[in-house]
């Protein structure tokens, strides 16, 4: 892969993530920036987090539904 290609990738993944930190301190009612304590920005990086592991699980849930049903089809 070109390093252009890399570059462009990592960009749109920090822009995507810098769009979910202000829509997630948005939800919450914290105004990013310097006076911003470190427990406001705290319940925003938690908040991100969460709904990270959401995702994750979410995703795994359904790759072992499809695992379990190709395994009961075998056994049939």
């Amino acid at each position: 892969m070109r390093k252009s290609t890399q570059n462009n990738r990592k960009s749109s993944s920090n822009n995507k993530l810098e769009n979910m930190k202000y829509e997630i301190a948005n939800e919450l009612g914290v105004n990013l920036g310097g006076e911003t304590t470190a427990k406001e920005n705290g319940r925003v990086g938690g908040e991100m987090t969460r709904r990270f592991v959401e995702m994750g699980q979410g995703k795994n849930s359904q790759s072992r539904k499809s695992t379990t049903s190709k395994s009961k089809s075998k056994n049939n």
